[in-house]
Formats: structure tokens, C-alpha cells, sequence
């Protein structure tokens, strides 16, 4: 006797694979680095975050700090997207621009290195237009794995170059500051004014 799915379950079934492949499309690459810097977006002043954007620092009435790339060809790296096991990244394609609205259109006008076979995903070093120093620079990227296909493209990542390029470069973040707060007060019974200060283990 031959079996049949009911017409419900088939529906049912075909909103499954539907979601489930609008899922696996819309995974992204994450954790996008710039010469291993994750940060470099951030604005920092007295060595606390800011809600400035990185064009906006020329700006600033105060001075503020943020993670120069000196390297006139940067390395650029990424999580690959997938939440199975034995996914490998089987080609990339990143682009770069100098203008935000270029790259939110998928473009790179300074660098678009094409669909790249490979599952390089750690520094994959700038082979684009010359970077000019004191300038703001876009970029994104997208995967291709072996079991989920091409990914969405990944958010855009900014960074900043320093006053000087060079062809290599280590990059460093500024000097950070930390609220830290102490775990516990309590005063010490054998001498007066005197508190003992726990900040538990860093």
C-alpha cells in the first residue's frame, strides 16, 4: 500500500525547509578583525568609550584616542558562519571602500578581491588601491562553506589609518581605562580608619 502525506503535514513540511534554508542564507560572518584588532571602530576620550563614530573624530572639541593602522597593507580576518559540525569555508570575497554609502551598497571602490577559493579566514592581507593615511576606511566580507553555500554579506567594519603607512605595522589599541569595583568593604578590627578592600581575582 502505497503512503501519502497529508496535505497539512506537506505544507507544514515545505515552511520547515523553507525557514530553515532563510536561516542558513542569512548567517553571517562575525568577529571582524583589522590587523587583529577587533575594536577598531571605537572612539575612546580619557581612555573611556565614546559614542563617536570614526569620522567624526576630526571633529571632536576634546582629544580622543582610537586604534590607528599603521600598516599600509592591513590583514583582515573573520568567523566563518555555521552552527553544524564539519563546516569549512570553501572561498571568500571581500571588498573595501572609502565611503560608507559604497560599501552599504555591497561595493568596494578600493579593493574587491573577487570570489577567492579557500578557507583562509585569518589575515588575509590588503591587495587593494593604496590606503592614504588619516583616513577612514570601510569593509565587509562574505563566505562560501561546504555544506550552507554563499553567506549574507557580514556587518560593516571600520577602522582608521595612523599619521604614517609603512608595510608593516603592528597596530595597538590606545591606553583602556575600567571601572573596577571592589567585591567587598570591611573594616579591620585591630586598627581605627582602616578598611580592607577585596577585588576578588583578576
Amino acid at each position: 500500500m502505497k503512503k501519502t502525506i497529508h496535505p497539512v503535514a506537506r505544507i507544514l513540511l515545505f515552511f520547515i525547509l523553507a525557514a530553515f534554508s532563510l536561516y542558513a542564507r542569512s548567517q553571517k560572518p562575525t568577529g571582524l578583525m583589522t590587523d587583529l584588532l577587533e575594536h577598531t571602530d571605537v572612539v575612546w576620550q580619557n581612555g573611556y568609550p565614546t559614542q563617536l563614530k570614526l569620522w567624526q573624530t576630526d571633529q571632536s572639541l576634546q582629544p580622543v584616542q582610537y586604534a590607528a593602522i599603521g600598516s599600509a597593507m592591513p590583514a583582515f580576518s573573520w568567523i566563518v558562519p555555521g552552527n553544524g559540525q564539519n563546516i569549512k569555508q570553501t572561498a571568500y570575497r571581500l571588498i573595501l571602500a572609502d565611503r560608507q554609502d559604497v560599501i552599504e551598497k555591497c561595493e568596494g571602490n578600493l579593493w574587491d578581491s573577487g570570489i577567492v577559493a579557500g578557507d583562509q579566514s585569518v589575515a588575509v592581507v590588503y591587495a587593494g588601491l593604496p590606503l592614504e593615511p588619516h583616513q577612514v576606511y570601510f569593509w565587509r566580507v562574505q563566505t562560501e562553506t561546504n555544506t550552507e553555500g554563499m553567506s549574507d554579506w557580514s556587518d560593516v567594519k571600520s577602522f582608521r589609518t595612523a599619521g604614517t603607512l609603512q608595510p608593516y605595522a603592528t597596530a595597538v589599541y590606545p591606553q583602556v581605562k575600567t571601572a573596577e569595583f571592589p567585591l567587598s568593604v570591611q573594616p579591620v578590627a585591630s586598627a581605627e580608619q582602616v578598611q580592607l578592600i577585596d577585588f576578588g581575582k583578576d
